[in-house]
Formats: C-alpha cells, sequence, structure tokens
C-alpha cells in the first residue's frame, strides 16, 4: 500500500529529525528535486518524492504537535499521562517538541525559498504546483497556505499576502503549465511531455494516449489531440 509506506517514511523522518535534524532538513533538495544550498538545481535527477511530501510531512507533524498534550510544571513541559516522569525525560520531549516545530518552520522557509527563486526563472520547480491554495483541504487542516502567506510577506495585512499568494501561484501555474489546467482547458498541443511528473503520467496515461480499448483512435476528428 503506497499511503503506508508514505505514512511510515514520515514517521521515520521525523524520528531521525529528533537526533540529526540538519540532515534532514539538507534533505528537501533530494526529496523534491528543488534548490540546494547554493540555489541550483541538480541536472538530470528524478527525485524520490515531490513537494508533496513537504505538504504532506507538515500535516503529520501537525497532526503530532495537536494530539501531544503539554502542562508545565517548574522549568519543563511534562507530557500528560496520569503520573510524573523524571526531568530527564521532560527535557528529552522539550526538545523533541521544539524539533518539531523547527522542522515545520524549515518546510515552509523551503516553501519559500523555491517559490521566490522560481519566480525569476524560465523553468520553475514543481514548488508552485504543489504549494496550497487557500482554504483547500490541507490549508483547512493545518493553516499550511497560510503561513506560507505570512512568511511571504511578513509586512503586509494577511489578506492582502493571500491575494498575493494566489497571483504568485497562478503565474507559476501557468508557467509550468500544469497538466491537469491543460487537460481541463482541453488545450492537449500545449502539453510537454518531458514536464509531466512519473505519477501524474502514469494516472492520466489513458486520458493522454487518447486511444480506445482495441487501439482506435479515441476523438480522430480533435486536431488538438492528434496534432
Amino acid at each position: 500500500d503506497g499511503n503506508g509506506e508514505r505514512d511510515l517514511f514520515y514517521k521515520l523522518l521525523t524520528k531521525f529529525n529528533d537526533y540529526q535534524p540538519e540532515m534532514v532538513i539538507n534533505s528537501f533538495p533530494f526529496l523534491t528535486g528543488g534548490y540546494n544550498e547554493n540555489n541550483e538545481l541538480h541536472k538530470n535527477f528524478v527525485p524520490p518524492g515531490s513537494f508533496l511530501d513537504l505538504c504532506k510531512l507538515y500535516k503529520f507533524l501537525h497532526e503530532k504537535e495537536c494530539s501531544e498534550k503539554y502542562v508545565k510544571r517548574k522549568d519543563y513541559l511534562y507530557a500528560v499521562s496520569g503520573e510524573d516522569v523524571k526531568d530527564y525525560e521532560a527535557k528529552k520531549k522539550l526538545t523533541k517538541q521544539n524539533n518539531t516545530k523547527l522542522l515545520k518552520h524549515a518546510i515552509l522557509e523551503y516553501f519559500v525559498k523555491c517559490l521566490t527563486l522560481d519566480e525569476i526563472v524560465e523553468y520553475p520547480t514543481l514548488a508552485g504546483k504543489w504549494a496550497p491554495s487557500e482554504n483547500k483541504e490541507i490549508d483547512r487542516e493545518t493553516g499550511l497556505a497560510k503561513d506560507l502567506t505570512r512568511l511571504l510577506f511578513p509586512d503586509i495585512p494577511l489578506n492582502t499576502g493571500l491575494k498575493l499568494y494566489r497571483k504568485l501561484l497562478t503565474k507559476l501555474r501557468k508557467q509550468l503549465k500544469v497538466l491537469e489546467t491543460l487537460m481541463s482547458q482541453n488545450a492537449w498541443d500545449e502539453i510537454e511531455v518531458k514536464r509531466i511528473t512519473s505519477k501524474a503520467f502514469i494516472k492520466y496515461m489513458k486520458g493522454l494516449k487518447n486511444e480506445n480499448k482495441d487501439g482506435s483512435i479515441k476523438y480522430p476528428d480533435d486536431k488538438l489531440r492528434n496534432k
């Protein structure tokens, strides 16, 4: 089950983050195919994941935070478990909690970095495709779109920032020529196969082939689809 494997990956990555947070953060370019520390893209490299994984990891961390209840006692945060824990365990728990917050912020910072750089390049990354739109499912659950907006446009009111955020995503998605958008607009001649991700190619293979089950052309009179 692909979803089960992905969830396991997020759990392992979060666990690894408790001990090697820098290494986890530095893996973002490898995971997504985005910009590295030198603001460069790896050429001829197919990433094992995508920016969608950062969105889902952010959701996983958000749910993790919400599921853990803490109460203050002395100078530490104690997990509520019906009984007190030792100072050492409390400190360790606090450190892990802070690592979770730092990883969430690192995801936001990496998204912002890629979106900002994508604005000024000819061939942007897929950050613009997977950055969540306002009030879509992941934003309703985690506030990710709003958190990105606050970081992208820190000196202006949130509502104004969200307008700019929407414009930015629209611009990048148009530049990316997102497959789903072109398909819904019947703009088949504008689809560039080299820009289609492997996952999207598998998902929409039948639609892209323009063939019936017997191998005949599905829309023989559609010039755009047979170009």
